[in-house]
Formats: C-alpha cells, sequence, structure tokens
C-alpha cells in the first residue's frame, strides 16, 4: 500500500508539472476521434470492400491505443533525449523502488484511459449521427470497453519496451508493433473479416453481454499483468548508462 501512496504522489507532481499539455492533449484525442468517426460511418452505411475495411481497421488499430498514452514533455522528448531512461536513472538514485515504478506506469495509464477514453468516445457519438442512430446506450458502452481492452493490450506492450529499452530501441520496437497492426488488418480483410465491423456487430447485438467486449478485457487486463511482472524482474538488472 505504502510503494502505491508513493507512486501516487509522483503521479500528481507530474500532472502538476505537464498541465500545460493537457489542453493539447484533449485537441488532439478530439481530432483522432474525428478520424475514427469516418471509419465507423463507413462501416455503418456502406457495403463491404476489403480495401476500405482494411484501412479502417488498420487505422483504428492504430489510433485508439492513444487513448492510453500520457502526454508530457518526457513522452515528446523520448526519442531526443532519451527521457524515459533519464527518468529511471533519477529515480533509481533517490531511490525509488522498482515498485514504485510499476504502480507509477499503471496509474498514469489507469489516468489516461479515464480522461481520454470520455473525451473519444463521447466525440465520436457527437460527430456521427449514423453511430447514434445505430447503437443505444449500452450497446456504445460495450462498443467503447471493447475497444478499451484493446487499448490496454497495446499499452502492455508499449511499457514494457519503455522501461526496458533506450528511447531509440523503444522507437524502433514500437513501429514494429504498428506494422504487426497493419499486417492482422489485412489478413484479417482478406480473410472477409474486420476487427472494427466485428466491434460494432457485436456490440450491437449483444450490448454489455457482448463475448468480444469481454474478450478484449480480459486480453487486456491479463496482458498488462504479465508484462508488468516481466518488467519487474527486467528492470533492476537493465544498464541505465
Amino acid at each position: 500500500m505504502q510503494s502505491l501512496k508513493d507512486a501516487w504522489f509522483i503521479v500528481r507532481k507530474d500532472m502538476k508539472s505537464d498541465k500545460r499539455y493537457f489542453i493539447w492533449n484533449v485537441l488532439f484525442i478530439a481530432y483522432m476521434a474525428l478520424i475514427t468517426s469516418t471509419f465507423i460511418n463507413e462501416m455503418l452505411v456502406e457495403e463491404r470492400h476489403w480495401v476500405r475495411w482494411m484501412i479502417a481497421d488498420g487505422v483504428t488499430m492504430f489510433i485508439v491505443p492513444m487513448i492510453g498514452f500520457y502526454f508530457s514533455r518526457r513522452a515528446f522528448k523520448y526519442l531526443q533525449e532519451d527521457s524515459y531512461t533519464q527518468m529511471l536513472s533519477y529515480f533509481r538514485i533517490l531511490p525509488i523502488s522498482n515498485k514504485v515504478l510499476k504502480y507509477y506506469r499503471l496509474l498514469q495509464v489507469g489516468i489516461s484511459l479515464i480522461v481520454n477514453s470520455p473525451i473519444f468516445f463521447a466525440t465520436i457519438y457527437l460527430l456521427s449521427e449514423d453511430v447514434r442512430a445505430s447503437f443505444d446506450g449500452l450497446s456504445y458502452i460495450a462498443f467503447a470497453l471493447t475497444w478499451v481492452g484493446y487499448s490496454i493490450l497495446i499499452m502492455a506492450f508499449f511499457i514494457y519496451f519503455e522501461m526496458l529499452s533506450s528511447g531509440r530501441v523503444y522507437f524502433w520496437k514500437t513501429l514494429w508493433i504498428f506494422i504487426l497492426m497493419i499486417l492482422a488488418a489485412i489478413v484479417i480483410s482478406r480473410s472477409d473479416g474486420s476487427f472494427l465491423h466485428w466491434s460494432i456487430d457485436f456490440s450491437i447485438r449483444w450490448g454489455l453481454a457482448s463475448p468480444l467486449m469481454w474478450a478484449m478485457l480480459a486480453a487486456g487486463s491479463l496482458g498488462m499483468w504479465l508484462m508488468n511482472i516481466g518488467t519487474y524482474r527486467k528492470l533492476s538488472k537493465r544498464d541505465l548508462q
């Protein structure tokens, strides 16, 4: 419990120092929602075309994990200054335990999801008449939670790479994740499917009982748990020089 309190203290300190980024965070998430809404509209009103569905899946898979990002100076400078490694070096000197660091990143992701998810999905709902016509309240919540689960899963890998890699290596590893997203979108589309369409269809038909929603929330939770175990075990061995 003390580790969690210490982590919350650090998070609050970061939030105060990075508060000028909040308005840019809101604008960016709203803009990403605008882009996503166009692809959701296509799914709702147009006939299936594998190229359009492939693009819709790829773009949505790329955009949605951003709702889990904590936007700060450190996030924008990770490649130029290797800011995550500098942060870990500073925390190790203080010293701050790896358990505190684990809770620190989990709290950041949790806060980001709590703040960004309502902005993202509310913007889509307000901008799209087709979304409002197709979803009722519970089905749209199921749709949102399906993608929140996906975001948690992807963020688990990002945190793992962030904590255990230099800024340059982190960049290339995250790039590979995005390439795998594109490949997944191609394979699913060529198999006459679409993850975005599935998330819409399951949510409308099943509401909060959607098996896809619960599967993604379970996958996200399990992925985050496993990646945090791996990060916690390896972090103490990482050379920060």
